[in-house]
């Protein structure tokens, strides 16, 4: 997931590749905390202005707030930074090079740059659907994400990505 949401800020929202990768971390890790709540039957909470505040919870910080970031059809905390525009978990910044080593961890060999062109073929053959609602990227992940069992049995696990189905995706879409 956080490659495809970085595919879509970096090429549909126009940010820049290291600020893709920290709001892709982010909406990916919003999205892994909600299926943990619902796997333990928790309330699932939210965040807020002041959850995303710095640990100081200075008031200065809360001028830094990025408003109205929409990737996945999830509205995202962020935050501008010296060094740009960052996604914000639990009063820290989702850092790119960090979601980079782990993307590279995860893609082996060619896999990362195969994967990202096949996502980016899709991302622009979906444009104008994505970005008349944002959701609709969410709904195209769910059909290519890796599958893995339904509820504990699958947390934490990996599946295998479906590229082909990324392919038969981009096709049903006009060139």
């Amino acid at each position: 997931m956080t490659l495809w949401a970085a595919v879509i800020a970096r090429e549909l929202l126009g940010f820049a590749w290291d600020d893709a990768l920290s709001l892709g971390s982010t909406v990916s890790a919003l999205n892994a905390r909600s299926k943990g709540f619902a796997i333990r039957g928790q309330n699932r909470g939210s965040w807020s202005r002041g959850a995303a505040k710095g640990a100081d919870g200075d008031k200065k910080k809360d001028d830094d707030m990025v408003d109205g970031i929409v990737l996945l059809g999830r509205t995202l905390p962020a935050r501008k930074t010296p060094d740009g525009v960052r996604g914000w978990l639990s009063d820290k910044a989702m850092e790119p090079k960090t979601v980079d080593r782990s993307l590279r961890t995860a893609f082996k060999g060619d896999a990362l740059s195969k994967t990202f062109s096949i996502m980016l073929l899709l991302a622009r053959r979906a444009a104008k659907t994505i970005r008349s609602d944002s959701r609709h990227a969410y709904q195209l992940y769910e059909q290519f994400r890796p599958e893995v069992a339904a509820g504990t049995a699958g947390w934490g696990k990996a599946g295998e990505l479906k590229l082909d189905a990324i392919r038969d995706l981009a096709n049903d879409y006009p060139a």
